[in-house]
Protein backbone atom coordinates (compact mmCIF):
# COMPACT_ATOMS: atom_id res chain seq x y z
CA UNK A 1 0.00 0.00 0.00
CA UNK A 2 0.90 3.78 0.18
CA UNK A 3 2.69 2.90 3.15
CA UNK A 4 5.28 0.52 2.32
CA UNK A 5 5.80 2.49 -0.74
CA UNK A 6 6.80 5.36 0.71
CA UNK A 7 9.39 3.07 2.91
CA UNK A 8 10.47 1.97 -0.02
CA UNK A 9 10.76 5.48 -1.62
CA UNK A 10 12.82 6.91 1.50
CA UNK A 11 15.46 4.01 1.20
CA UNK A 12 15.82 4.73 -2.64
CA UNK A 13 16.49 8.14 -1.71
CA UNK A 14 19.11 7.32 1.14
CA UNK A 15 20.85 5.66 -1.79
CA UNK A 16 19.77 2.14 -1.45
CA UNK A 17 18.29 -0.46 -4.48
CA UNK A 18 14.96 -1.01 -3.47
CA UNK A 19 13.74 -4.54 -5.07
CA UNK A 20 9.63 -5.28 -4.31
CA UNK A 21 6.85 -7.36 -5.59
CA UNK A 22 3.43 -6.73 -5.14
CA UNK A 23 -0.23 -7.00 -6.19
CA UNK A 24 -2.63 -4.46 -7.34
CA UNK A 25 -5.88 -3.86 -9.92
CA UNK A 26 -5.67 -1.97 -13.03
CA UNK A 27 -8.80 -1.88 -15.14
CA UNK A 28 -10.88 -4.39 -13.34
CA UNK A 29 -7.93 -6.88 -13.66
CA UNK A 30 -5.90 -8.71 -11.09
CA UNK A 31 -1.82 -8.62 -11.63
CA UNK A 32 1.40 -8.98 -9.93
CA UNK A 33 4.33 -6.83 -10.20
CA UNK A 34 8.18 -6.35 -9.64
CA UNK A 35 9.49 -3.03 -9.28
CA UNK A 36 13.12 -1.70 -8.54
CA UNK A 37 14.00 1.73 -7.32
CA UNK A 38 17.19 2.68 -8.08
CA UNK A 39 19.08 6.21 -7.24
CA UNK A 40 19.97 8.48 -9.26
CA UNK A 41 23.05 10.55 -8.37
CA UNK A 42 24.01 14.39 -9.33
CA UNK A 43 27.84 15.27 -10.12
CA UNK A 44 29.01 15.41 -6.68
CA UNK A 45 27.55 11.73 -5.39
CA UNK A 46 24.42 13.11 -4.04
CA UNK A 47 21.14 11.46 -4.63
CA UNK A 48 19.12 13.53 -6.67
CA UNK A 49 16.16 11.32 -7.20
CA UNK A 50 15.84 7.67 -8.09
CA UNK A 51 14.44 5.63 -11.22
CA UNK A 52 11.52 3.25 -10.99
CA UNK A 53 11.18 -0.14 -13.03
CA UNK A 54 8.46 -2.03 -12.98
CA UNK A 55 7.69 -5.34 -14.40
CA UNK A 56 4.41 -7.01 -15.05
CA UNK A 57 5.08 -10.87 -13.67
CA UNK A 58 1.38 -11.91 -13.57
CA UNK A 59 2.38 -15.34 -16.05
CA UNK A 60 5.28 -16.00 -13.43
CA UNK A 61 3.27 -15.92 -10.64
CA UNK A 62 0.79 -17.79 -12.00
CA UNK A 63 3.24 -20.48 -13.05
CA UNK A 64 4.58 -20.90 -9.83
CA UNK A 65 0.96 -21.70 -7.98
CA UNK A 66 0.49 -23.96 -10.77
CA UNK A 67 3.66 -25.75 -10.35
CA UNK A 68 3.03 -25.99 -6.98
CA UNK A 69 -0.50 -27.56 -7.14
CA UNK A 70 0.68 -30.24 -9.65
CA UNK A 71 3.55 -30.90 -7.09
CA UNK A 72 1.13 -30.99 -4.19
CA UNK A 73 -1.62 -33.18 -6.16
CA UNK A 74 1.77 -35.74 -6.79
CA UNK A 75 2.21 -35.58 -2.96
CA UNK A 76 -1.01 -36.36 -2.09
CA UNK A 77 -1.59 -39.23 -4.99
CA UNK A 78 -4.56 -37.14 -6.39
CA UNK A 79 -3.19 -37.93 -9.96
CA UNK A 80 0.07 -37.84 -12.26
CA UNK A 81 -0.02 -35.15 -14.62
CA UNK A 82 3.49 -35.85 -16.53
CA UNK A 83 5.29 -33.51 -14.62
CA UNK A 84 5.33 -35.12 -11.36
CA UNK A 85 4.93 -38.39 -9.98
CA UNK A 86 5.71 -39.55 -6.59
CA UNK A 87 6.83 -42.92 -5.72
CA UNK A 88 5.66 -43.00 -1.72
CA UNK A 89 8.77 -41.62 -1.00
CA UNK A 90 10.40 -39.30 -3.61
CA UNK A 91 8.54 -36.59 -5.74
CA UNK A 92 9.91 -36.44 -9.33
CA UNK A 93 10.00 -33.55 -11.75
CA UNK A 94 10.01 -35.01 -15.37
CA UNK A 95 12.02 -32.37 -17.85
CA UNK A 96 11.36 -32.52 -21.29
CA UNK A 97 15.27 -33.64 -22.21
CA UNK A 98 14.18 -37.20 -20.54
CA UNK A 99 15.94 -35.96 -16.99
CA UNK A 100 14.30 -35.93 -14.04
CA UNK A 101 14.85 -34.19 -10.61
CA UNK A 102 14.86 -35.92 -7.39
CA UNK A 103 13.08 -34.49 -4.06
CA UNK A 104 14.14 -37.00 -1.63
CA UNK A 105 11.73 -37.83 1.50
CA UNK A 106 9.04 -35.67 0.26
CA UNK A 107 6.41 -34.76 2.36
CA UNK A 108 3.27 -32.19 3.00
CA UNK A 109 2.36 -30.77 6.15
CA UNK A 110 3.78 -28.96 8.98
CA UNK A 111 7.34 -27.52 8.68
CA UNK A 112 8.88 -24.84 10.86
CA UNK A 113 6.62 -21.79 10.50
CA UNK A 114 4.27 -23.20 8.04
CA UNK A 115 1.39 -25.34 8.71
CA UNK A 116 1.10 -26.86 5.13
CA UNK A 117 4.06 -26.77 3.08
CA UNK A 118 6.49 -29.13 0.79
CA UNK A 119 9.89 -30.49 2.74
CA UNK A 120 11.96 -32.72 1.30
CA UNK A 121 15.63 -34.12 2.33
CA UNK A 122 18.29 -32.10 1.02
CA UNK A 123 21.59 -34.32 0.98
CA UNK A 124 23.62 -31.84 -0.01
CA UNK A 125 22.64 -29.78 3.57
CA UNK A 126 21.89 -32.95 5.25
CA UNK A 127 19.02 -31.57 6.83
CA UNK A 128 14.98 -31.49 5.33
CA UNK A 129 14.21 -27.68 3.35
CA UNK A 130 10.92 -26.45 2.44
CA UNK A 131 10.19 -25.58 -0.79
CA UNK A 132 7.47 -23.67 -3.19
CA UNK A 133 6.39 -22.53 -6.47
CA UNK A 134 9.14 -20.11 -7.14
CA UNK A 135 12.15 -22.53 -5.96
CA UNK A 136 9.96 -25.12 -8.06
CA UNK A 137 10.42 -22.52 -11.28
CA UNK A 138 13.85 -22.10 -10.20
CA UNK A 139 14.83 -25.66 -10.17
CA UNK A 140 13.24 -26.07 -13.77
CA UNK A 141 14.33 -23.20 -15.38
CA UNK A 142 17.90 -24.02 -14.32
CA UNK A 143 17.80 -27.76 -15.46
CA UNK A 144 16.52 -26.53 -18.43
CA UNK A 145 19.92 -24.54 -19.02
CA UNK A 146 21.96 -26.98 -18.17
CA UNK A 147 20.03 -29.33 -20.70
CA UNK A 148 20.30 -26.58 -23.52
CA UNK A 149 24.27 -26.28 -22.41
CA UNK A 150 24.61 -29.61 -22.44
CA UNK A 151 23.27 -30.89 -25.60
CA UNK A 152 25.41 -27.86 -27.49
CA UNK A 153 28.52 -29.25 -25.87
CA UNK A 154 27.55 -32.47 -27.46
CA UNK A 155 27.22 -30.55 -30.54
CA UNK A 156 30.18 -28.92 -30.84
CA UNK A 157 31.72 -32.08 -29.77
CA UNK A 158 30.86 -33.76 -32.68
CA UNK A 159 31.81 -30.50 -35.11
CA UNK A 160 35.13 -31.02 -34.25
CA UNK A 161 35.81 -28.34 -31.00
CA UNK A 162 37.17 -29.05 -28.13
CA UNK A 163 35.78 -27.75 -24.49
CA UNK A 164 37.89 -26.07 -22.27
CA UNK A 165 36.05 -25.25 -19.74
CA UNK A 166 32.06 -24.42 -18.91
CA UNK A 167 30.35 -22.79 -16.28
CA UNK A 168 27.05 -21.81 -15.28
CA UNK A 169 25.60 -20.60 -18.84
CA UNK A 170 29.24 -20.17 -20.84
CA UNK A 171 31.64 -22.46 -22.62
CA UNK A 172 34.76 -21.77 -23.72
CA UNK A 173 36.07 -23.69 -26.64
CA UNK A 174 39.72 -23.45 -28.98
CA UNK A 175 39.67 -22.13 -32.46
CA UNK A 176 40.08 -19.76 -34.40
CA UNK A 177 37.96 -15.92 -34.44
CA UNK A 178 36.24 -16.66 -37.43
CA UNK A 179 34.77 -19.51 -36.09
CA UNK A 180 33.05 -17.73 -33.20
CA UNK A 181 29.52 -17.09 -36.05
CA UNK A 182 29.72 -20.73 -36.62
CA UNK A 183 30.11 -21.86 -32.43
CA UNK A 184 27.36 -19.89 -31.94
CA UNK A 185 25.04 -21.30 -34.89
CA UNK A 186 25.44 -24.98 -33.54
CA UNK A 187 24.47 -23.80 -30.09
CA UNK A 188 21.80 -22.20 -30.83
CA UNK A 189 20.03 -25.00 -32.62
CA UNK A 190 17.39 -26.34 -30.33
CA UNK A 191 17.21 -29.95 -29.32
CA UNK A 192 14.50 -31.96 -30.42
CA UNK A 193 12.50 -31.82 -27.11
CA UNK A 194 12.51 -28.11 -27.30
CA UNK A 195 11.99 -27.38 -31.07
CA UNK A 196 9.83 -23.98 -30.64
CA UNK A 197 12.33 -22.65 -27.82
CA UNK A 198 14.03 -19.34 -29.26
CA UNK A 199 17.07 -20.32 -28.35
CA UNK A 200 20.21 -17.59 -29.05
CA UNK A 201 24.01 -17.55 -27.80
CA UNK A 202 26.83 -14.83 -28.41
CA UNK A 203 30.10 -15.37 -28.34
CA UNK A 204 33.61 -13.48 -29.13
CA UNK A 205 37.11 -14.43 -29.50
CA UNK A 206 40.14 -13.76 -26.88
CA UNK A 207 43.57 -15.47 -26.87
CA UNK A 208 42.73 -15.95 -23.02
CA UNK A 209 40.14 -16.38 -20.56
CA UNK A 210 38.45 -13.60 -19.59
CA UNK A 211 34.58 -12.23 -18.45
Amino acid sequence: GGMRQRVEIARALAGETVNFEGQAMLAGRSFHYQTAYIPEHDASGAVCGFFALTFDITRLKLAEAQLEREARRAIRGAGDDGRFSFDGTDLFMHLPSGRTLRYREATLGPFEDRDDTISYYNPKKRKRVSTYGGRLVENLVQAYTRDFLAEGLVRLELAGYRTVLHTHDEFVVEGREDQVAEVCRIVSEPPPWALDFPLAASGSWARRYAK
